[in-house]
Formats: C-alpha cells, structure tokens, sequence
C-alpha cells in the first residue's frame, strides 16, 4: 500500500479534511511525515502526530513505522 497523504510544514490542519474525506471513501489511509517537520526521535513523534490526527479525524491509529503511518476509521 502506498501512502496517499503527506505530512509537511503545515502540519496536521492542513491534512484533516483530506484524511476525513479519504476515510469516507476508503477503510485505511497511510500517510507518511516529512522529515524537515519531525523532532526529537522518529518513531515517537510520529505516533504522537499519528495519534493527534486519529482525534481529530475519528479514527484510529493501526500502523507506525518511521515516518509512516496508518489510520483506520472506526
């Protein structure tokens, strides 16, 4: 699977009505986050943001490696 979404430096705001309408359309969305935004350690700041995201868009967060990660709506 692909990742059809990116997360960059407009951060997570400029990604949620694309997540919510991908997850309309679709039962999982992978997206992956651009390195020139993370900090601190991948791995966490990718699940963290991966976890903000899940909130904000009703899902949930199935899949973190890197800087990829999986939503799936509930």
């Amino acid at each position: 699977m692909d990742y059809t979404i990116s997360v960059g430096k407009a951060g997570l705001d400029a990604v949620v009505s694309e997540v919510k309408l991908q997850l309309s359309k679709k039962r999982e969305v992978k997206l992956k986050v651009n390195p020139s935004i993370i900090e601190g350690r991948m791995k966490e700041f990718t699940k963290k943001l991966g976890s903000d995201l899940a909130k904000k868009t009703n899902s949930k967060l199935t899949f973190v490696r890197g800087r990829t990660f999986i939503l799936r709506r509930d």
